[in-house]
């Protein structure tokens, strides 16, 4: 079929040109014996709808758990966290609670870790401990006394700071000339 006269040559002709040229359809007919979804193409087989464990619908156990409706019984609160478990439960969550979330936790100590496998490790590991300490006080003891660091600071101020509150103290006093009642306040 050569194109027709009206189309310019190396243009396409639009799929309703011709009259044996149907626009396909945009979705395939399912009696053709085409998958109707991508998985189904693969293979897998579709779920009507999702279940939890319990084999009953997803939807329907968490509208249940809203309304506050339990198939385990009665819940228990735990009187460690406060939080509420089935009866079977509360037995297990307490080995757990208490394990985990009761005892302190052991500090790790890097230095330990890190110099165990040497022979005098244990003296090691106290000199560490003991430079460790005599720092922290040194910072304790110079948080105590600000007032001597603050003082210190006062009189040494440096020259660009000085030049600073200079030039800011003039143009403050040339905005007071001027009549602006902030800068005579201050």
């Amino acid at each position: 079929d050569p194109p027709s006269s009206e189309y310019p040559v190396g243009r396409f002709q639009p799929a309703s040109a011709g009259p044996d040229r149907a626009a396909p359809s945009a979705r395939r007919p399912l009696d053709e014996g085409y998958p109707s979804s991508p998985s189904q193409a693969r293979g897998m087989p579709m779920m009507s709808s999702p279940t939890a464990a319990g084999g009953m619908p997803l939807s329907n156990s968490i509208e249940g758990m809203l309304r506050g409706e339990n198939d385990g019984g009665p819940l228990v609160p735990c009187p460690d966290c406060g939080r509420k478990f089935n009866e079977e439960s509360i037995e297990r969550h307490l080995r757990i609670c208490k394990k985990v979330f009761q005892q302190k936790r052991k500090q790790f100590n890097s230095a330990a870790n890190r110099l165990g496998e040497f022979e005098n490790a244990n003296e090691l590991i106290a000199n560490a401990a003991k430079l460790e300490k005599q720092r922290n006080q040194q910072e304790e003891a110079t948080e105590r006394q600000p007032d001597k660091k603050v003082k210190e600071k006062e009189g040494k101020m440096t020259k660009w700071k000085a030049q600073s509150l200079a030039f800011r103290q003039a143009i403050l006093s040339a905005k007071a000339d001027g009549g602006d009642e902030e800068a005579r306040k201050q």
